[in-house]
């Protein structure tokens, strides 16, 4: 058996000078070369190429919006006059855009089974995903303010390899009596991942002409260079058992060992068993005479599963060189190296226990489906790279086991397929609760602070019965309306008429604890949580047609329950620049805003509160898709089995309360999960394809 297939891929992004471009080739094998022995491959081999813009996301949002991209001269616009933060996006984008990625990448898989005697498999897999990408940068010599410049170009070209591969051994045994059956496998893995990169960069060229643009063009004392390696390897034993009884009573248990180089060798091992029960109802001899139920299940499990998807020397300290500074008498350039990273060699494997109960349920002749469980999820020992003071002198977090935190909830799906002659179709909905509660802090910890704001706040604290990553800050009561309310209600200080008023929460006693009762002042006691950025409610819904050749499929998603922070307007630098629900609104005179503030360079106004946290929740038609199949009595005549045409979308429609791009935000770690510090929008995507089996 074969299968040969090429695809050919070409997208320009949402930024200008941004695009990307990649050609696939694809090739599966499968030989059975006796009754004993069968082998294969799954190879895809593809060559990219890539525009690469530099990230103007936030500049755009901040640029004042009476300059334009260039001023009456044709010369690009300094919105400078409103502080030397501020860059004109449009240069940034005309002068460092001259940023090109090319990249070959091979992954495939090859495998051998091979039949031993009569009750024993074993097969043996080995995969490789080898990358090698080629980066070319160059950003000539320009000036459109003091702040944003660049006094000298430079061209910078660097290169990256790497090699992952895994090898999985697998031998199983399977026994069928007369009302038993008997999987066993046992198994061993092996994993490895490497990579290197190396590069250098000159200044002074002269020229900007493609044709020039190589090292050995530039001046040479002005070239510098890097270079750095990583590696990381693990190992895992694998062993499950399958037992069925009369076909209706199942079980499963298995354990997985993994050793993982990530840790240091006394923690580098993790255990991880789980068990699963099973009883078939509907196989059942009181059932057979029933005409409701195809399938009719009862299912429970528990299981643990382990993560050391961190930094690759988590346990090891981290000291960066290649590092440049001019000191000394003679102003010379010196090379030196720093501390990036402390270590932790205590660090161990993060784990997550879960407990299921669920049924599943088929009826009417497999028309009706039905799944519903219940879930509790303990995750211990959570992986995170939390803040630490800096005044330690490290550039990056240590790694650290964090907490435990309990995700507790229910799961329910519902799906529904009729077929009525040529017309066909499908209905399917899925719905989830979560409810996120922390169980423990590690470290000797009370709190945890994350997620710093442009105004040196903390977004989010982390305490013990709380969820994690929760916002946390000042409650708004109002605005200052006049002198009177500014003399007489309680503030932070140094507030003025037409700033915000934060709420008198919490006072402490005559012994230094907390109350929980207003004292008359707001200070840092009076900051709450607002919020998580968890969605309480997952929902789904898709729904298939099929009728006379064409087939049509929608899939639409959403979340409740969840908050967001914008972070992006929360940072401010100066009067430049406002989102609209905070300029149309904004106080201006007494009774003119009881909810925004008057607009001003710095203040209280901007410190971390619930004016700024958001509703995330959000509803997105994640694909839609229609398509027509030709006839097969015109296809089979040039020996086609099938030709279909179609045209399909992706995130063609939001709906959300969010003014930002999107409620969802991608990166940071538990602790600061939805901050919008201004995120590369979500892209729309409509695609036109033609699908042919011969």
């Amino acid at each position: 058996l074969y299968n040969v297939s090429a695809n050919y891929f070409d997208q320009s992004g949402i930024l200008e000078s941004s695009r990307f471009e990649r050609i696939t080739l694809r090739v599966n094998n499968e030989y059975q070369l006796n009754p004993y022995v069968k082998l294969g491959n799954n190879l895809a081999f593809s060559n990219t190429k890539s525009q690469n813009p530099p990230g103007v996301i936030a500049s755009a949002l901040r640029m004042p919006p009476i300059f334009g991209e260039r001023d009456s001269l044709g010369n690009f616009s300094d919105p400078t006059f409103f502080g030397t933060a501020i860059g004109n996006p449009a240069a940034d984008l005309f002068y460092k855009s001259n940023n090109y990625t090319k990249g070959n990448r091979l992954v495939g898989t090859v495998y051998a089974d091979f039949t031993i005697f009569k009750n024993f498999s074993f097969r043996s897999n080995f995969g490789l995903d080898q990358a090698y990408v080629r980066n070319k940068s160059y950003e000539p010599e320009f000036e459109v303010s003091v702040s944003q410049r660049n006094a000298d170009d430079r061209l910078s070209i660097g290169s990256f390899e790497s090699r992952t591969w895994l090898w999985e051994n697998t031998l199983t045994y399977n026994q069928v009596w007369e009302n038993h059956r008997v999987n066993v496998l046992a198994g061993y893995t092996s994993q490895e991942f490497g990579d290197e990169s190396f590069g250098g960069s000159r200044a002074e060229f002269g020229s900007g002409q493609d044709e020039l643009l190589y090292l050995s063009y530039g001046n040479d004392t002005t070239q510098m260079n890097f270079g750095g390696a990583s590696q990381w390897a693990m190992v895992s034993y694998l062993f499950r058992t399958n037992y069925t009884l009369f076909d209706r009573y199942l079980l499963t248990a298995s354990l997985r060992v993994d050793g993982s180089s990530r840790f240091s060798p006394e923690n580098r091992w993790g255990y991880f068993p789980s068990f699963a029960l099973g009883w078939n109802i509907a196989q059942e001899p009181f059932m057979n005479d029933q005409k409701l139920f195809d399938r009719l299940k009862l299912r429970a499990s528990w299981g643990v599963v382990g993560n050391d998807k961190t930094q690759l020397y988590a346990s090891l300290g981290a000291v960066q060189g290649g590092l440049y500074g001019i000191f000394g008498p003679d102003e010379a350039l010196n090379q030196g190296a720093t501390l990036i990273r402390l270590s932790n060699p205590n660090v161990r494997w993060e784990s997550a226990s879960q407990t299921d109960v669920g049924i599943e349920i088929g009826a009417l002749n497999g028309r009706l489906t039905a799944e519903i469980d219940w879930y509790n999820r303990n995750t211990s020992d959570i992986l995170a790279e939390l803040p630490i003071p800096d005044y330690v002198g490290s550039d990056g977090n240590p790694v650290v086991n964090s907490a435990e935190v309990r995700n507790r909830g229910w799961d329910f799906s519902l799906g529904w397929r009729e077929s009525v002659g040529k017309f066909k179709y499908n209905v399917n909905g899925i719905l989830s609760t979560v409810a996120n509660r922390v169980q423990n802090l590690s470290q000797g910890r009370e709190e945890i602070f994350d997620g710093g704001t442009a105004q040196g706040d903390f977004a989010t604290r982390t305490v013990v019965g709380q969820e994690i990553g929760s916002f946390y800050g000042y409650q708004v009561a109002g605005v200052f309306q006049n002198a009177e309310e500014l003399s007489s209600l309680p503030k932070l200080g140094g507030e003025q008429v037409g700033d915000f008023r934060y709420a008198d929460l919490n006072g402490r006693d005559a012994s230094g604890n907390l109350t929980g009762l207003p004292d008359g002042q707001v200070n840092a006691d009076d900051r709450t949580f607002l919020g998580s950025s968890i969605p309480k409610l997952n929902y789904g819904l898709s729904l298939g047609l099929e009728a006379f050749g064409f087939d049509f499929a929608a899939d639409v998603f959403g979340v409740q329950g969840n908050k967001v922070l914008n972070a992006k307007a929360l940072a401010r630098f100066g009067t430049y620049n406002w989102e609209k629900f905070f300029f149309d609104g904004r106080w201006t005179g007494e009774g003119t805003s009881n909810t925004n503030p008057r607009i001003t360079d710095g203040g209280h106004n901007y410190r971390m509160s619930d004016y700024w946290i958001k509703d995330g929740s959000f509803l997105r038609l994640r694909t839609l898709v229609l398509g027509y199949s030709l006839p097969t009595n015109l296809t089979s005549n040039i020996g086609v089995s099938r030709a279909r045409f179609y045209v399909s979308g992706t995130n063609l429609w939001t709906r959300q309360e969010y003014s930002g791009y999107s409620p969802e935000f991608p990166g940071g770690n538990v602790y600061t999960v939805g901050i919008d510090n201004g995120s590369y929008p979500i892209a729309k995507t409509i695609l036109f394809g033609l699908d042919v089996s011969f």
